[in-house]
């Protein structure tokens, strides 16, 4: 489920898919064993397993080495990250229903953090769970970003109507955590008072940048640049937003 990054309070608690609870997915621990050990092949290591899928490497090596039944939660982000068939990963059944596009190396696996931040009032910082991954052509990351192994690339999902007409509400937005240095005008997510904000930075004066919504219904305001990087923290510059058509 796409989480967005808005001023309402979470349904749920954020959290990391580590496996526990009732109900287990799968009845053939060692033939689950086996196929786990695939999909982290196919993924490079178990490392890479984790973060493409979001669950606990601690997890991973957990049914990789003493078996278990993980929750049917933890089978679908399995599944998802990787292309495969939930019913192949529970029980063996045919077909395995690997997209070989999806699993070859001309893709990307940006992670879409379940996080919450505000194109409108600002939302509590949260901690940073992996919602999903969303594949994206190496190619045209880039050509688009200069970047082919973008590891500093994060997929968020924007809320809330203050930065109207640029970004709406459940737009997708992609930013880039390597670039904190201010552009004047460019559109940034920032941390301030426990709180995050998408928001467009511009140039004030020499010692001060004004935080602005492009909804003209929403003020702006500004900070002193001496508080950039102690009070206000800039996580990230919005470099992509995937934008739905009204």
């Amino acid at each position: 489920m796409q989480r967005n990054i808005g001023t309402d309070l979470p349904e749920r608690p954020p959290h990391t898919l580590d496996g526990e609870g009732s109900g287990g997915a799968c009845g053939d621990a060692e033939g689950f064993r086996e196929r786990l050990r695939k999909l982290a092949s196919m993924a490079g290591s178990v490392n890479a397993l984790a973060k493409r899928s979001g669950v606990k490497q601690s997890s991973l090596r957990h049914y990789l080495d003493k078996g278990g039944e993980p929750t049917r939660p933890v089978m679908l982000a399995l599944c998802r990250s990787m292309g495969v068939c939930l019913a192949w990963l529970a029980g063996g059944e045919p077909p395995m229903g690997v997209d070989e596009d999806i699993l070859s190396d001309r893709f990307a696996y940006l992670p879409l953090f379940d996080v919450r931040a505000s194109a409108g009032g600002g939302s509590a910082v949260e901690c940073e769970p992996v919602e999903e991954v969303v594949a994206f052509k190496k190619s045209w990351l880039t050509r688009r970003f200069g970047k082919s192994n973008p590891q500093a690339l994060h997929l968020l999902s924007v809320g809330g109507e203050s930065m109207e007409p640029t970004l709406h509400s459940g737009d997708l937005i992609l930013v880039d955590r390597e670039e904190l240095g201010i552009q004047d005008g460019s559109v940034y997510v920032l941390s301030l008072e426990g709180n995050l904000f998408v928001k467009r930075i511009r140039l004030k004066d020499a010692l001060h940048v004004e935080v602005v919504s492009d909804n003209p219904k929403h003020a702006g305001f500004a900070i002193p640049l001496s508080q950039i990087g102690h009070e206000v923290q800039i996580l990230g510059r919005v470099v992509w937003a995937g934008v739905g058509l009204s």
